[in-house]
């Protein structure tokens, strides 16, 4: 029998599309996964029922500094179990530890994806989804986000984004970004 089993991780500054790819591959049969997960669960549990994104890097930072760095990781390797021959995509990896975690664990199984796009289009597509109606809002969790400043348990895109095995570029229309990942 040919092994089946490969393990994508996304990663990328918000905005830049991996949500769309992640439901694009969940179409294409993959079993999808978020570390976000815990921190919803975390958020509903100190009675936030819509965080946002501030409240959930707050809370992911939390989370990491009291049960460490790969804690998100952890968890979602937990929920996965055993992963012979199956397809799987995990979104949110926003520190370096989890991706170390998620090759320590997978090895040659696991490859991250980071979904790449310049700050104005992932500014325009945040603005058009209404996440955003302040530039300075945007710019302050854009740059926590990517590790400015944050410590080690904290956002660290920028980091993720260098650990990367293949980068998508996305500039365009979501169809576009769609015939990307079938090549």
């Amino acid at each position: 029998m040919i092994k089946q089993t490969l393990i994508i991780g996304l990663t990328g500054s918000f905005g830049s599309g991996c949500g769309e790819v992640s439901d694009y591959l969940k179409k294409k049969g993959f079993e999808k996964f978020s570390l976000t997960k815990w921190i919803r669960e975390k958020a509903k549990e100190k009675g936030i029922e819509h965080p946002s994104r501030r409240d959930m890097q707050n809370i992911g930072d939390d989370l990491r500094e009291e049960h460490g760095n790969a804690f998100l990781a952890k968890e979602v390797i937990k929920e996965i179990g055993d992963v012979s021959n199956r397809k799987i995509v995990v979104k949110s990896i926003r520190n370096h530890y989890e991706v170390e975690e998620f090759r320590n664990t997978f090895h040659n199984d696991f490859i991250l994806l980071n979904i790449d796009a310049d700050t104005e289009s992932r500014y325009a597509r945040c603005e058009k989804k209404k996440k955003y109606t302040s530039r300075i809002d945007f710019d302050y969790e854009d740059a926590r986000d990517s590790g400015e400043d944050q410590p080690e348990y904290g956002q660290q895109v920028r980091k993720c984004v260098d650990m990367a095995d293949v980068v998508i570029n996305n500039l365009g229309s979501i169809e576009e970004l769609q015939e990307k990942m079938t090549l």
